[in-house]
This record gives structure tokens, sequence and C-alpha cells, in this order.
């Protein structure tokens, strides 16, 4: 893959830029042992590797995915939830085992970049288990206290904070990855700072996404279907945003069940992520409605007490529901089709928000409110959802002025989603063209999606 050295600043200045490729994002998360079966629930922990995960990344990358965050890599334990994961860390630098070695994952890294798809890493900042040999080969690096059952690190340390900054810089370095997800806090934005600076120095920019503070990105900066997008786009001077449509968090200390999110939602993964401004952020299956299938081992106690639970980061990806189901199928089909259609137009539906416009439109009788995504003077994408299971008429009104047009001008008007192309006048265009969105969970439903340009005027005969 290249790795484009471009980098953009963001709304803070004191932290080390993001390459330009944030801007085009798409995130699904996964966790390795489970996002495939190659041994069905082996130990009841999962039986996936890097190497099938690896053989998954052509349908990601197929599907719209150009970044995974792996969710597991590092030698861990089943210390949360009575199943392995990645949160339960004894050692940074030591692959697990049961995922494979340093090559395997390197071939991972590898397949996935062949395909255009990003790895992301996951980080534990706030310690590791206290069996963990660096807390015996390193006593001084940790508090007296600990949460999460855990040892927390002492980021006072000057001997740790070389050893922190040394450890990730190699993953990017020696492995080849694009970035860090970052769980809970930052620990030291100085220590990233520096990461980050140093990667980008030898040629490789990445990506730093935390779950509850932002360095590029916050992990959950929207964490539900929003109906009005634009008014979140008018409401915060972030350069870039996340839509968490699902991630690993979701079901944790409940009982067996479907916790996925979107359940099958178009409007939610179109109107509300794939067309809007903001990363679109998904734990693997939501993209083909998954019926949540948990792993044995999973409970319902935080440190594996209680009977069977449904954390979802210890679900196995049930494959054959999208091979046996045509609904899921035509659900997949639709969320591939999204993608596709934002990268054919990714000079507007990306997530760079210094970068371009977006604007309310107003059509009272949409069940979410229309937007238009602008380049003013030069073009517009207007977005309408429905999340019903009605089709609904909407119309959808553009005040060329607005959007820089001359008023006076005529206008190309593609239909992206349901195709069909039409010539429209600018008093057409302010007085609303009339689309009918199909049902939110009905094959091709859920969105509409017109892109308006300005036609050259003919030349005199």
């Amino acid at each position: 893959m290249d790795h484009d050295v471009e980098l953009l600043p963001i709304e803070n200045p004191d932290r080390f830029p993001a390459p330009a490729w944030v801007r085009d994002l798409a995130i699904c998360e996964l966790n390795p042992r489970g996002f495939t079966s190659p041994d069905g629930a082996g130990d009841g922990h999962g039986s996936g590797t890097f190497r099938s995960a690896a053989q998954r990344m052509p349908y990601l990358a197929a599907t719209g995915a150009n970044a995974i965050w792996l969710a597991g890599y590092n030698e861990a334990t089943d210390h949360f939830y009575g199943v392995w994961s990645a949160y339960a860390v004894r050692r940074f630098d030591v692959f697990d085992a049961r995922l494979g070695d340093a090559a395997d994952f390197r071939h991972l890294v590898d397949t996935a970049h062949a395909h255009g798809v990003r790895v992301i890493l996951e980080v534990v900042s706030h310690g590791v288990l206290r069996d963990s040999p660096l807390v015996a080969d390193h006593p001084d690096w940790f508090l007296a206290h600990g949460s999460w059952g855990m040892v927390d690190f002492d980021y006072r340390n000057a001997e740790f904070r070389a050893w922190w900054v040394k450890l990730w810089t190699s993953y990017v370095t020696e492995h080849g990855v694009d970035g860090f997800r970052v769980d809970l806090g930052l620990g030291s934005a100085e220590l990233w700072d520096e990461i980050a600076a140093t990667c980008a120095k030898a040629g490789h920019p990445i990506v730093i996404m935390c779950e509850r503070e932002r360095y590029h990105l916050a992990q959950n900066d929207w964490p539900s279907l929003s109906p009005d997008v634009a008014a979140e786009w008018d409401g915060t001077g972030d350069r870039f945003r996340t839509v968490q449509l699902s991630c690993h968090d979701e079901g944790w200390s409940a009982r067996p069940g479907n916790h996925y999110r979107v359940r099958g939602s178009r409007a939610w993964f179109g109107y509300g992520a794939a067309f809007s401004h903001r990363i679109p952020l998904w734990f693997a299956g939501e993209e083909f409605d998954a019926a949540q299938v948990s792993l044995p081992a999973v409970r319902r106690g935080l440190f594996g007490a209680g009977g069977p639970g449904g954390w979802l980061y210890g679900c196995q990806v049930p494959w054959q529901q999208l091979d046996d189901d045509p609904a899921k199928r035509a659900f997949h089909a639709d969320v591939s089709r999204m993608f596709a259609i934002r990268r054919a137009n990714r000079d507007l539906l990306h997530c760079d928000r210094w970068e371009n416009e977006m604007v309310a439109l107003d059509s009272p009788d949409a069940p979410l409110v229309p937007y238009a995504r602008l380049r003013r003077g030069h073009r517009a994408i207007l977005v309408a959802g429905n999340d019903t299971d009605i089709a609904v008429p909407v119309r959808l009104a553009l005040d060329p002025a607005r959007a820089g047009f001359d008023p006076t001008g005529t206008f190309r008007v593609r239909d992206l989603w349901t195709g069909g192309e039409q010539r429209r006048t600018g008093a057409e265009l302010a007085a609303g063209i009339t689309v009918t969105i199909g049902p939110d969970h009905s094959p091709g439903g859920g969105n509409a999606v017109l892109d308006v340009i300005p036609t050259p005027e003919e030349p005199p005969q």
C-alpha cells in the first residue's frame, strides 16, 4: 500500500497532524478469534487466526471497509467476561500464539494493504494483568493501585515512557500497521505526539483514535442514528468525526441475544453514516445484518461469573447466515453499494469538514432531516433517509443561491441510489424534486441520493 505522507492539521494545534487518508476512512472492528471460524468455536473462545482473517480481506474491501480495527493480536487471557480478549493484556510485545506468530501477523497486514485496507491496532493504555512478566521485570513502571482488576502504568516513569514510544513505533516501522485505537484514555498525549512524529518521519504516518479522548479521532463521537445529521455538522469544529454504528462494547453484562445496533437499517448505514460527513465505524457482521452468535465461553459477569453472556466482542461472526439468507445478502449488497457511491464521489462524500459544506434541506414531511453536501458553486449531493417500514415521498428543495449556483441556470440531476438522470432549472430545484424512498428494511430502500451539477450554457446557434 502506498503510504501517503501528506499531513492535515487538526483542530488542536498541539497534536501531530493526521494523514490525508483519514478523510476517506470506513472502519470495521473485528476480534480475530471470532471473526473467522476455521475450527468452529474452537476451545470456546473462537478459532480464528491471523491467516484466516487475511482470507476475508477481499470481502471487507469489496464491502467498502478500508480499515480494520484489529481488537486482538497480543498475548492475552479470559480475564473479562470469561472469554479471551485484547483487553486482558499480559504482553503487548508478544503475539498470541493462538492467532499466529510475527510472520502470520505480517501476512495479515500485507494482505489487508494489498486490498486497500489499513490496519489499526488496539492499545490498552492503562495497564496489564497482575501476572504479566512486565510487572515482575519492571515493578517501578507501575502504580500501587490498579483498575479493572489489573495493575496500572506509572506514566511519570522515564524508562517506561521510552519503552512505550519504542514499542508502538516498532509496530508501525517493523510490522506495517497504520494506526492505533487507544482504549479508555490516551495515558499521555505527549507520548502519542512522539510516536506519530517518529512514524511520519519514517514515511508511515498514522492515525490515532481514542475511546474517551480525542487525538485525530474519538471513537464514539456520535453513537446513534441522528434524525438531523446537518445539526451535528453545525455543532462542532472538529475536523474529523466518527459515527459508531456498533462496537465490541455492545451487550456487555447482558444475556445472550442480538446486540448489534443497526439491525438492517439502510437509513442508519447510508443517511447516518456512509453519505454523511462522519467516519463510519461498525463491528464485523453488522454490514450484513448478522444475528449475533455468542462464543460458548462468554459470561455475563465482568470477571467471568454468571451465566452465558452477550458481549458482542465475544461473538462468532455467522458467515453462514450471509450465505443462506437472501435478506441478509440484499442488505449487504445495499451497504456495498453505499460505499461504492461514496468512493465514486469522494470529492464530496468524504469526512473532512474543513474541505466542503453541509446544509439542512427544508422538507417537513421527511422522516429524517435531509441534507446537502456542497462544494459551493460546483456541485451538491442531496441525501434523504427513511427509517420507517413504509415507502415515503420526500421533496428535496435546494435554493441554488444557497449552494453558490446561478439561480437562472440549469442543472443535471443524477439519482445515485436508484439510477436515472434529469435536467432541472434553478426554479425547479428551489421548488423541490420529489423522490419516493422505499421502506428501510426492503432492498433498495432507506435512502435517496441526488447528484446536482450545473450544466454549461449552450452556445448560440
